[in-house]
This record gives structure tokens, sequence and C-alpha cells, in this order.
């Protein structure tokens, strides 16, 4: 839940941890922090097999991010085999979802010369 105006107020998930006479207290299950909200702010969710794995707590983890964005004045080309040094995780996970096998096999070029 967050004070700033224009942005969403929950980003969760939560569960309820307490119920109050009012109210309910909800407890964020990424950062542990704690609420006391009235009920007719709770947002339903039925399903009780909601398996909180580790990615989705990095995808909760992830909101409210915002990301700088270079102006179409600062557009920049930059060499490929800079990229893949400086973030070889998201080039692969790119590449495997491209058909173009030239890129593929670039990639395998860079990933074999890292090796050496």
């Amino acid at each position: 839940m967050s004070g700033k105006k224009l942005m969403v107020r929950w980003v969760g998930p939560f569960r309820i941890v307490q119920e109050l006479p009012t109210s309910y207290m909800i407890e964020h299950l990424l950062t542990g922090e704690q609420f006391d909200v009235h009920a007719i702010r709770l947002k339903h969710y039925a399903d009780g097999t909601l398996d909180v794995t580790e990615e989705l707590k990095h995808h909760v983890a992830l909101q409210g991010i915002k990301l700088g964005v270079r102006a179409d004045t600062e557009d920049s080309w930059e060499e490929f085999g800079g990229i893949f040094n400086a973030v070889p995780e998201i080039v692969d996970r790119y590449v495997d979802t491209c058909s173009d096998t030239k890129l593929k096999k670039y990639r395998k070029t860079l990933q074999d010369g890292n090796r050496a």
C-alpha cells in the first residue's frame, strides 16, 4: 500500500492475519508489513491453493518500479557483444525466443569466447 496519490494503492499479495472488531489486519507477503484495513477495502481472492513461489514474489517486488527510457533524441546503437557482456541472462532469454539462426550462432560464438 502506498502513500503516493497517483500510484496503485494495493500492491500485494497480502493475507489476513487477524480479524478485528471493525477491520482486518493484513500482512504483505514480501515485506511482512502489517496494515489495519476496513473490510470494505479488502480485495476478494477465493483460491485457497495460492502457491507463493519465488517467481511470484519477484513479480510482486517489481511492481511500482519505474524504468527510465531514453527519449527519441537520445537513441543510441549498442553493439550486441557489449550488451551480451553486460546482461547475458537477458540476452539469452531474448535469443532463445528468436527464430534467427544467425543470431543464435553469434551468441554461441560470444559464449565460447567468454569461456576461453
